[in-house]
């Protein structure tokens, strides 16, 4: 009775240092990506900026043909994609993490995932690893022992 005592409390304690570890990373990692879309953004705005004063330059002269503005148009253009990309690698972050913790609530609303938590609740299920037979009462994705895939 005081093995299983042990047991549970290093499963939870195993359990707090993966989820801290991916929780850290992924912090980490979408901080960077963040602050490269905020540079990104605060770089578009600058050539709004200076995109509008010099058509209004050729304008205000006369000019009729704008096309040494298309290079700048092209560069804002490609800026814009990049923020899309870095923000579908958000995402991605976040849908990693959530896998990796074995979390079957991601992109849900906090009533809908405590609902989930209750259904969960009352039908349990322990769930064993084929690796290494570290049992868990939730579904989870990756043994947090061994780190082998659940099926």
């Amino acid at each position: 009775m005081a093995g299983d005592a042990l047991e549970k409390f290093k499963m939870s304690v195993n359990r707090g240092i993966t989820t801290i570890g991916v929780k850290t990373s992924a912090s980490l990692e979408r901080s960077k990506i963040l602050t490269h879309i905020d540079s990104l953004e605060k770089d578009n705005k600058r050539a709004y900026a200076l995109l509008g004063e010099e058509a209004y330059e050729l304008w205000e002269s006369g000019a009729e043909d704008f096309s040494r503005l298309v290079d700048k148009f092209e560069l804002i253009k490609k800026r814009k994609k990049d923020i899309e990309e870095l923000t579908e690698e958000l995402n991605s972050i976040e849908d990693k993490s959530n896998e990796i913790l074995g979390r079957t609530d991601a992109g849900q609303s906090g009533t809908e995932a405590v609902a989930g938590a209750e259904a969960n609740a009352e039908a349990p299920a322990r769930v064993f690893c084929s690796q290494c037979g570290e049992g868990y009462d939730i579904p989870v994705k990756f043994c947090r022992k061994c780190g082998n895939k659940m099926s």
